[in-house]
Formats: structure tokens, sequence, C-alpha cells
């Protein structure tokens, strides 16, 4: 996986980011006693920690579809809600200001076959649903430090879900782009919400722009390949437009060559 592709994602999933303006008392007077003064929460996309509370509340909402998406095996419905959760895990990371991406070990197969049944995900979801909950209800506050290791933990476990059910995290992350990109033109809209086209989502979310991509570099030269082959964030690969959408695709040399295998 490359962190540029994880940084763009971020920035392609707050551009569907919509967060109403909050409008709330400048001063709040308590009889007896003492005047508090609090801040307008405000903001060209929100306030930031209104942000942070929409993240925490989300991902909640997202567990029990994809509760049932496990249930029922289906692996196109799994990718479509953990790709929910990394919307609103990207909103967080946006808020929070964090452009640092950690990478941990390859899953072991125990890992991998607790991960296929989502509750190390759930966990960490709740987990970080519980900071959230303890900085906006308890004002508690919330140390960066708590708050990146919180959504470290979202984002690997469902990493760790996708590649269990033999889903690329990377398509996860394209496709939920792709879905709100049929059901948002713009941004968030909430006659769009009541109206939105299951039948044109599912068929987005059945897409796989890296096959498609790996389709068009099978058709290329050897000298061709050598000619357009880069190195980003370490690893060999290739760019490709696609055609019909202009999305731009990186193809792994892994990829390729395990595509190029199967083709015989």
């Amino acid at each position: 996986m490359i962190a540029q592709d994880i940084l763009d994602y971020i920035d392609a999933a707050v551009r569907t980011e919509k967060v109403p303006y909050f409008e709330v008392p400048a001063d709040i007077h308590v009889p007896g006693q003492v005047m508090i003064t609090r801040p307008r929460m405000h903001g060209v996309i929100g306030d930031t920690r209104v942000r942070i509370l929409h993240s925490g509340l989300g991902m909640m909402t997202e567990i029990a579809e994809l509760q049932e998406a496990l249930e029922k095996r289906d692996w196109v419905n799994v990718g479509e809600e953990v790709g929910d959760v990394l919307w609103y895990w990207a909103v967080a990371m946006h808020a929070c200001k964090f452009d640092r991406m950690q990478f941990r070990a390859l899953p072991t197969s125990y890992m991998l076959a607790e991960a296929r049944t989502g509750r190390p995900l759930i966990a960490a979801i709740c987990a970080w649903g519980d900071l959230v909950r303890k900085d906006a209800i308890h004002s508690k506050g919330m140390k960066p430090e708590d708050a990146l290791a919180a959504l470290f933990d979202v984002f690997d476990e469902a990493c760790t879900l996708c590649e269990a059910v033999n889903i690329s995290p990377m398509l996860v992350m394209r496709r939920n782009i792709a879905k709100l990109r049929v059901r948002f033109p713009d941004k968030y809209d909430g006659v769009r919400f009541d109206q939105r086209d299951l039948e044109s989502e599912r068929a987005v979310l059945e897409r796989d722009p890296v096959q498609e991509a790996l389709r068009i570099l099978l058709e290329f030269s050897e000298e061709t390949l050598a000619q357009t082959k880069m190195s980003k964030d370490g690893v060999l690969c290739w760019t490709v437009t696609l055609p019909d959408t202009n999305e731009v695709v990186y193809v792994a040399e892994s990829d390729l060559i395990l595509a190029r295998t199967r083709k015989g």
C-alpha cells in the first residue's frame, strides 16, 4: 500500500463532507454561578470538534450494517461498509490534521481468522467512539497521541478485515469515493440521500479499477512498460488513467506479475 494513495484518499473523502453550521449561545449564564463564555462553532467545513464527533458517531452507525454484511457473506457489501468506516476515519484524520501514516506488520493467519468475524474492527471503532464521547460529553480533552493511536487501530483493523476476506483495502477506498460521486456529485445533500439509486451504487461497488488498469498494462510491450515504470514511496509501479472515468490508478509491479501468471 502506498502512503500517498492513502493521503490522496483522505483529501478526496473530505471533499464530499458537509457539516452544518452550529450556532450556540456565545455566553451561557447559570443562575447563582459565574458567566461561562463559549466560542461559537463555525468554519468552512465545520468546527473541528463537531467533525470529530461526526466521525465517532458515524463509525458507530456502521457497526450493525457491517455485522449484517458479514453474516450474509456479501463481500461487496462488506467492502462498502468498511469503506464507509474509512470515510469517517478520513474525516477524523483531516480534522485532527494528522498527515503521518503508519503501517503494521503483515497479519498472521490467526489475526486474519479473527478479523473475518469483524470483532477487532468493531472493538477499534468503539474505542475511538469512547475517546470522542469523553471529549465531547465529559470535556476530558483528547491528547493528539491518543487520537492518532485510536485512529491507527481503526485503519489497521479495517485493512486486516479487507485482507481476511480477500479485498484490497485500496480498492475499498477507491470504490467508496466512486460511490459517493454517484450519490453526491457535489457534497452531501439530504434530498439526494433519500432518493439515492442503490442499483447504480452497487454497480460502482462491483467495479474493479485495478483490474481494468491491469488489462490495459497487459497490452503494453515490454519496451513501453520499461519506459513508463516509476517508483512511488519505494514501490515500483505504473500510473494508468482509465479511459471511461479518467480515474488515475497506481498498479504495483507485483500485481502485474501476478496478473501475467494468472493469464498464463
